[in-house]
Order: structure tokens, then sequence, then C-alpha cells
């Protein structure tokens, strides 16, 4: 029988994502203001320009709706991101025996921020409870993620791990 959960983290939207958010709207309502202004000189090209911004405007705001989801199944992980609800993109896959240490994460830890990695990636609210940094050996070189790890997936990644490390991380 597959052993399978999932685990679904919603990114909330920090002052530089909301400041971005401003600034295309901003510059969505400054296309369509100059438009409507130039509507004399450019004709149903402004009405074109006008749909297009706000097109646009709707669109990538929607591309700052983030969501990061962990599927456990039988001892291996994907990380997918999903945008705005609709679109799924897999990050990463790697196998629960592959990892080689954990530590509970906090802003400026040394195993994520001094150690050499070929990869190192944030999928998840740094300031979120239950926040882990992983290591391991993967296709790609040495991997370094932080990620949320509630106590569901906790439960099914530590028969996968070694015992002493388990043991460690999760204590």
């Amino acid at each position: 029988m597959d052993n399978c959960r999932e685990h679904l983290v919603p990114i909330k939207k920090d002052s530089k994502v909301m400041g971005m958010i401003v600034l295309i709207w901003v510059m969505m309502l400054a296309v369509v203001f100059l438009c409507v202004t130039w509507v004399s000189k450019l004709g149903v090209f402004s009405f074109i320009l006008s749909v297009a911004a706000i097109a646009g405007g709707v669109w990538l705001t929607r591309q700052l709706n983030v969501e990061y989801e962990y599927i456990f199944t039988n001892g291996e992980i994907d990380v997918d991101l999903i945008t705005n609800k609709s679109a799924r993109k897999r990050l990463i896959t790697f196998k629960c025996k592959d990892i080689d240490r954990i530590e509970k994460y906090t802003k400026g830890l040394p195993m994520f921020e001094k150690q050499q990695y070929d990869k190192k990636s944030i999928y998840c609210n740094e300031k979120d409870s239950d926040t882990y940094c992983i290591s391991f050996k993967h296709r790609l070189g040495k991997v370094c993620l932080v990620m949320q790890i509630n106590e569901n997936m906790q439960n099914v990644i530590t028969p996968y791990l070694d015992k002493i490390l388990a043991r460690e991380a999760f204590k």
C-alpha cells in the first residue's frame, strides 16, 4: 500500500511583494490614463493599449499568488510551485534516504548561510513554525532546502531517515 501525504504552504505577501503589486497597478493606471488623454491622437490603438495594460496588470498580480506543495510518496518528496492556484511546476524531487542533515531553521542559520551547496532554496515562509533546513545529495549535487515540515509530514518521513538523524532533527 502506498504511503502518501500532501502539505500545502501558501506564501504570505511581504512588503516587497506588496510594493511590486502597487507598482504594477500604478503603472497600469498610468498607461490607461495616458491612453485616455491621448485618445484623439492614438484613436483605436488607445483602447487596445488600455485593455492590454489592464489585462497585463491583472495577470502579473496573479502571478504573485504563490504556494508550495510538498507531496510525500513512499519515501520520496516532490516540491511543487503553484502559481495563482492554477499553474503547477515541479521544482525538485528527492528521496528521504538521501537526507544527511536536518536542523530547525532560523534566519542566519550557519548550515544554510555559510556552507557551500550546489543549490539552495527556500520553499516556505521563513518565519513559520515547523520550518527546517534539509541537506541531501541529489543529481544536481549537494542541495540545501528550507521547508515547512509539520507533524504529519514528520511522521511519514521519519521511518525513511537514519534513526539518529530523525531523533536529533525532530526532538
